[in-house]
């Protein structure tokens, strides 16, 4: 109809795409192979949905409304897919699940219940904030969360070889003192 609207795939609208179409998390994947135009519309309405949401906009649009204006900019539903696309996954998950299939080995299934057992839990993040996230911005928020423990550790360790190398070299020679 020539209004732009807001569209964003985050979670709150994944669960509802979820929801209406009874595709669960693990098979979004694979939206992809085979998608029939009922679940791209569905996919599409659950983005503006959410992109409404987000912008604080009233959202009174129904599918049929979606496929009334989808007859006028059928370019619409591909740039949805792009965008949808784009924010399913951070680039390093994206490697990650590439590397799990060359492998062909069995990944663990991922549930609603685990990505919020993984952002309310060890992310200490809000319901409204996870929500809120594109998938693309919370896998690298666990990213981000894995690299930030990895350093601590290392500078745990750095700090360990330190102190011990000092309390060894309390009893050597000049000349054979060790170096952190």
């Amino acid at each position: 109809n020539g209004k732009k609207r807001a569209c964003k795939y985050g979670f709150n609208a994944l669960r509802h795409f979820s929801r209406l179409t009874g595709i669960s998390i693990g098979e979004m994947e694979k939206l992809g192979d085979n998608m029939t135009f009922d679940i791209a519309l569905h996919l599409v309405y659950c983005g503006l949905m959410d992109g409404a949401r987000a912008a604080k906009e009233s959202f009174n649009y129904s599918i049929e409304d979606l496929a009334d204006d989808l007859d006028e900019d059928m370019g619409a539903i591909e740039r949805c897919m792009n965008l949808f696309a784009e924010q399913m996954g951070s680039k390093k998950q994206k490697k990650k699940q590439a590397e799990n299939q060359n492998e062909s080995k069995e990944s663990e299934i991922i549930t609603w219940d685990r990505i919020e057992e993984i952002g309310l839990g060890q992310l200490n993040m809000t319901f409204e904030n996870l929500y809120n996230m594109t998938p693309a911005a919370f896998w690298n928020a666990v990213d981000g969360f894995f690299l930030q423990k990895e350093n601590e550790q290392r500078m745990e360790w750095i700090r360990v070889r330190w102190s011990t190398c000092n309390l060894i070299n309390v009893h050597l020679s000049r000349g054979k003192q060790m170096k952190p």
